[in-house]
């Protein structure tokens, strides 16, 4: 499975890439700052883009953006993404990213999760991630989650 991570030079994006990496996904990283992400890139060995077109050859878009810049974010991406394409977000609040991933994008297969742990977790396992459906369409994505 290909996933793009949108905000993906920042803690939680580089803590999710190398996650997803481990369970051999193909993963691009995506992000305002091509020195960030060349950074990350070194240390992950993963492909970067700063282009939002980008996501548009991904089974996965998951936005990993600061939440004072997440509609910021979700309106520079939606023209690239497709009803086909599952969306995540991670963002620390759930109320504000479900209705604008609702308002803003041509897909009904989006999902906000929250991991329940830190950082500093190696993996998840014993952790836990809430979801938050809102949707049977929804609900689905997160039983596959």
């Amino acid at each position: 499975m290909r996933i793009a991570i949108i905000g993906g030079s920042g803690k939680m994006g580089q803590w999710s890439a190398e996650f997803l990496l481990k369970n051999r996904h193909d993963v691009l990283l995506v992000g305002r700052s091509k020195e960030k992400l060349k950074e990350v890139q070194q240390i992950l060995k993963v492909e970067i883009a700063t282009d939002p077109a980008a996501v548009m050859n991904t089974d996965v878009v998951m936005f990993s953006a600061p939440m004072d810049h997440f509609e910021e974010a979700v309106r520079q991406y939606q023209s690239h993404i497709y009803p086909h394409q599952s969306v995540m977000e991670i963002t620390s609040v759930k109320v504000i990213p479900v209705d604008v991933m609702h308002r803003c994008l041509n897909t009904k297969n989006v999902l906000s999760v929250h991991p329940m742990f830190g950082l500093g977790a190696k993996d998840i396992k014993k952790h836990n991630f809430i979801s938050t459906p809102t949707t049977p369409i929804e609900d689905k994505l997160a039983d596959k989650v």
